[in-house]
């Protein structure tokens, strides 16, 4: 084989895994006034569902066109491109019903978010907050506290430690009208709910493929040579 037809196929390959290993983004941690331009196009994400804050769906409908194994949730204000909050997981932690006692709301941790779902509300927080709930997180207003997180209104019961994602019950949840964010609560239709999706992609590491590149281009030279 011609050496430079070789090192141009090998080159091709480790750039174009490499644009593999970028091509989906999963920010950690919480967001807010973010581009969703910037998650679509830039975070690689798909938009697979939005509603007005001030509307009732089932839970199963909107996760029905999200397919991919990590979920972000986020409230965009109507009609611009601007998400005031969001943040990402796997969809099983995103979606996974916890434990609620004595209006405390136990929570999964997963990229460094605190995640919770049950029929009262559904949302997430910053890592050892503390979550109570009557219709949706009530730290989350001014005059209960200060923490930073997003809690959607639900409304239906479902088994526990069952998944919105993976449990026939899910018919019987919606997402009601009303949401909390940050240090305030809105129940009007000018904000949105919006979920977006993404597939994750595991590739070898870029520079592990251009190891593993050269030695190959070296090998093939030194053949060359001999001949």
């Amino acid at each position: 084989m011609n050496i430079k037809v070789l090192k141009a196929a090998v080159a091709g390959l480790v750039l174009s895994v490499s644009g593999l290993a970028n091509a989906g983004l999963i920010p950690f941690g919480i967001h807010t006034n973010t581009s969703a331009t910037t998650v679509t196009n830039t975070w690689g994400w798909d938009e697979c569902f939005s509603t007005s804050s001030g509307s009732s769906v089932s839970v199963s409908d909107a996760l029905s066109g999200c397919t991919g194994d990590q979920l972000m949730m986020a409230t965009r204000i109507a009609g611009t491109d601007n998400l005031l909050i969001l943040a990402a997981a796997s969809f099983s932690t995103v979606t996974a019903q916890t434990a609620f006692l004595n209006n405390q709301q136990s929570t999964n941790s997963e990229n460094g978010v605190d995640w919770y779902s049950n029929g009262y509300s559904w949302g997430f927080t910053d890592v050892g907050n503390l979550v109570r709930q009557n219709s949706a997180d009530i730290n989350l207003h001014a005059s209960y506290g200060n923490n930073i997180g997003m809690s959607w209104h639900t409304g239906g019961n479902v088994a526990s430690n069952s998944n919105w994602g993976q449990n026939s019950s899910v018919a019987m949840v919606s997402l009601r009208s009303g949401w909390a964010f940050n240090n305030g609560n809105n129940f009007s239709s000018v904000q949105e709910r919006v979920l977006f999706s993404l597939n994750s992609v595991e590739v070898p590491e870029p520079s592990t493929l251009a190891i593993f590149a050269l030695g190959i281009m070296g090998l093939a030279s030194r053949r060359f040579k001999k001949q």
